[in-house]
């Protein structure tokens, strides 16, 4: 299974990671979804509500969008972030 990101398309969050797994090449699905609808599925994932969120494994999630991007940064090749900041 590829990982997923879970994410509203006008989020400014989850398109930094959108655009993180593009440059990177990483095999990642997009998963549309709108965390202000009353049927959304990002609480069941992130308790807090927000996107994106990662699904890494099934039933294993990451939140928050510093960890997230840190994470894909950092699974393939060479990081985009710097070290020093």
């Amino acid at each position: 299974m590829s990982m997923k990101i879970y994410g509203s398309p006008f989020s400014p969050y989850a398109r930094k990671a959108r655009v993180l797994v593009l440059e990177k090449k990483i095999d990642c699905e997009f998963v549309p979804e709108d965390p202000w609808l009353a049927d959304t599925i990002i609480p069941k994932m992130n308790p807090l509500g927000k996107v994106p969120v990662l699904e890494t494994a099934p039933g294993q999630y990451l939140f928050e969008s510093p960890l997230v991007v840190h994470y894909l940064d950092h699974l393939e090749g060479k990081p985009l972030q710097p070290h020093d900041a």
